[in-house]
């Protein structure tokens, strides 16, 4: 089961969504949330997420570049560096409630509601212990890796901001 995540600094899930099937391309699972339609109200002016190049570059999602250029390379590890914090909540996630690492459930709204009530439950967890959030982790060796690449055109507002991001790294 596909499950989306974005987290804040503080490893706070900060939107969640799944239901879909595992095999399902990250874009296409990104297209059907509720949160394209939703990021004009949830972010300030001139705030964005970075994502790896399977989500869709626009002026609120910025992407690694897919060419690797000498240029973007540096830009690259940085979107990437971010992208382990995703990873890392995951592992925090299922060392807290080991039953995610392997959901015996088979009714699917069964399965999506146990995620759900992870997330939340790993929010709360986050709020009232934070000092303890390292008690947790335990490495993730199965992780799947999703080499897809996304089909869509890349906005031109997109393309901007990650070249300004570019020109603005030390």
């Amino acid at each position: 089961m596909q499950l989306q995540l974005v987290v804040n600094q503080d490893l706070m899930l900060i939107h969640a969504y799944t239901g879909w099937p595992g095999a399902t391309h990250n874009a296409r699972v990104y297209s059907n949330s509720a949160f394209p339609c939703d990021a004009q109200r949830l972010f300030l002016p001139n705030h964005y997420l970075l994502a790896d190049s399977a989500f869709p570059l626009s002026d609120n999602i910025v992407t690694s570049f897919r060419q690797r250029l000498n240029s973007n390379v540096r830009f690259n590890k940085v979107v990437s560096s971010v992208g382990q914090s995703v990873e890392r909540d995951i592992g925090h996630m299922k060392g807290r409630f080991r039953r995610l690492r392997e959901i015996t459930l088979s009714d699917p709204s069964d399965i999506c509601a146990m995620i759900m009530a992870g997330c939340i439950l790993h929010n709360l967890c986050i709020v009232n212990e934070p000092d303890v959030i390292n008690d947790y982790i335990e490495p993730d060796a199965h992780q799947p890796v999703n080499n897809l690449v996304y089909a869509g055109v890349n906005p031109n507002a997109g393309v901007a901001r990650r070249n300004l991001l570019l020109e603005l790294l030390p």
